[in-house]
């Protein structure tokens, strides 16, 4: 909701959780909605791992198939060779990010213990790799551009008080990007 000076209130719908017939549970609206006074609202977005060409997805978690943050086939549940998840793509939406950060320096201990890299092929230099995706249509962001966006974002917040305005659309911040160069 709403009102003449940003959001007004928070309309939240009461669900029922109803099994599906794989075993798996969805959330069901129950048209009972409560509305909270709210100023501010702060969006969370991304509750499930996108899909990657080639890596295995665990369907019904809805996150990388993995076991303790090694990939692995959903099916046999065998070991995909240097290959690591972490984060929500790792567990799911769940946690805080203390405990992300020590899930992650737990895959890292595994990635060392694994020997993952050993043997792989070196990096083309950095010049190599950015033609390339220049070739491919890629927008590449330096870290100066980065700085751009920052500076952006940090005026955008003190206009309202706030510590910084983030920018989520990408086109937006590309946009901003273009009208700098």
């Amino acid at each position: 909701m709403e009102g003449p000076g940003g959001v007004a209130g928070l309309a939240l719908e009461r669900n029922r959780l109803e099994a599906r017939p794989d075993g798996s549970v969805v959330a069901r609206g129950t048209g009972q909605v409560d509305v909270l006074d709210v100023g501010m609202v702060l969006p969370a977005v991304g509750f499930a791992a996108e899909r990657i060409p080639g890596v295995p997805y665990d369907e019904q978690a809805r996150i990388i198939a993995n076991v303790d943050g090694r990939v692995v086939d959903p099916a046999t549940r065998t070991v995909v060779p240097n290959e690591y998840a972490v984060g929500w793509a790792r567990s799911g939406p769940q946690g805080l990010i203390g405990e992300h950060k020590r899930a992650s320096a737990q895959v890292v201990s595994h990635m060392i213990a694994d020997g993952a890299g050993a043997g792989a092929r070196p990096l083309p230099p950095r010049d190599a790799i950015d033609g390339l995706l220049r070739e491919r249509g890629v927008k590449l962001v330096s870290f100066q551009d980065w700085k751009q966006l920052d500076d952006v974002e940090v005026a955008r917040g003190a206009r309202r008080g706030a510590p910084r305005d983030k920018i989520v659309d990408v086109d937006a911040m590309l946009a901003i990007l273009a009208q700098g160069q």
